[in-house]
């Protein structure tokens, strides 16, 4: 195999719509990919890691797609690595490796349940931080939501702890999202509320988290599904009328996303 080595350039937005006409037989485009790197391009986070953008011997580009693509969106230039005069056959064999996720930055770092905790702040950061829902924390982005955050490290412990106690009705990446906010109003509350809802112990049909685990547990023994905005919503109404001391029926138990009755999504208080 022939190359003529790597060699750091900074590309322009210009420079990186030229490259990107050079491709001729690359990879479907993740739109959520290219605007994750143009975000970290935007804000200055971009890093010099290694990573290449490879062409082959006629000048066809073999990897890089996306970043390319992110600069020009971000209409920010980037230092890169560059390698040119690869054998079109290496193509096959670019990016075989499995790439480092978050939760493997934080096992890395030194923290328990670094699964959850990856998944948790996943969420934090698609509900709480970019308006954007469909761009994914990159592993940085999960470090710098879990680093200093000991209210979401308190959460994973207790989800983790509660999760074992029950049946699975909610994907603990949510559980734990949900106890991590309403923990932010109160801990004992949030606690108790995730266990009731676990558990089921001792609940009157008079509670709300009665007729919410009934509903989950309907939608699990119907094999059916509800969206994870869905999900959040209806436990957040639970909480709220909890906390306001409110009774309520299996019926009164909804969350209108449409017509005449259709609901602000509703924050917990």
């Amino acid at each position: 195999m022939k190359s003529n080595g790597s060699k750091v350039v900074t590309i322009t937005p210009t420079a990186a719509q030229g490259m990107f006409a050079r491709n001729r037989s690359n990879r479907r485009i993740r739109k959520s990919q290219v605007a994750s790197l143009a975000r970290q391009m935007q804000e200055n986070r971009w890093q010099l890691n290694g990573e290449t953008i490879k062409f082959d011997a006629e000048g066809n580009l073999l990897d890089g797609q996306h970043r390319l693509l992110a600069c020009m969106e971000a209409d920010v230039s980037f230092e890169t690595y560059v390698v040119e005069g690869l054998e079109r056959s290496v193509y096959e064999s670019i990016d075989q490796q499995s790439r480092r996720t978050a939760e493997d930055l934080l096992s890395q770092e030194g923290y328990s349940n670094p699964k959850l905790l990856a998944s948790a702040a996943g969420q934090i950061f698609r509900w709480d931080v970019t308006e954007a829902k469909t761009i994914r924390a990159t592993p940085k982005d999960v470090l710098e939501i879990v680093t200093g955050n000991d209210q979401l490290i308190r959460t994973v412990e207790v989800v983790e702890s509660i999760h074992r106690s029950g049946p699975r009705l909610v994907p603990k990446r949510i559980l734990a999202y949900v106890h991590y906010r309403l923990s932010l109003l109160d801990e004992d509350e949030a606690d108790l509320f995730i266990h009731d809802l676990v558990s089921g112990d001792n609940l009157a049909t008079i509670d709300p988290v009665y007729h919410l685990r009934q509903r989950f547990i309907t939608i699990a023994l119907g094999k059916t599904r509800m969206l994870e905005r869905d999900v959040m919503a209806l436990m957040f109404k639970t909480w709220n009328y909890r906390r306001a001391g409110k009774a309520t029926t299996g019926q009164g138990l909804r969350f209108a996303k449409r017509g005449r009755t259709k609901e602000r999504f509703p924050e917990p208080r």
